[in-house]
């Protein structure tokens, strides 16, 4: 669904997905060549939510799932502003009298 969304949005949606497998945290095959041939811009972490293989549980595994989250709170948001930036730039060179 959300490659479908990324594909139809002409560039105006970034995607972000995991590169390890949830269930054996083994590196998903082949995630290079699809970002690759992507016709939107890919981005990727190693994981988006806690593997089912973590050996932690309880509270120390509830910080090491708080890790995670916060890691992934600042990819997106530098992936934000990343997008927001070129995009601020697209617009000021279509203005007219800009070099």
């Amino acid at each position: 669904m959300y490659e479908n969304i990324c594909r139809c949005a002409a560039g105006a949606v970034a995607g972000l997905g995991a590169r390890r497998d949830y269930a054996t945290a083994e590196q998903l095959p082949c995630v290079e060549a699809h970002d690759a041939h992507a016709d939107y811009p890919m981005y990727r972490m190693d994981l988006l939510r806690p593997a089912q293989v973590s050996s932690t549980s309880g509270f120390r595994g509830r910080f090491k799932d708080l890790g995670l989250m916060i890691k992934l709170l600042a990819r997106t948001l530098t992936i934000a502003a990343s997008i927001l930036s070129l995009e601020l730039a697209r617009r000021k060179a279509k203005q007219p009298g800009s070099p």
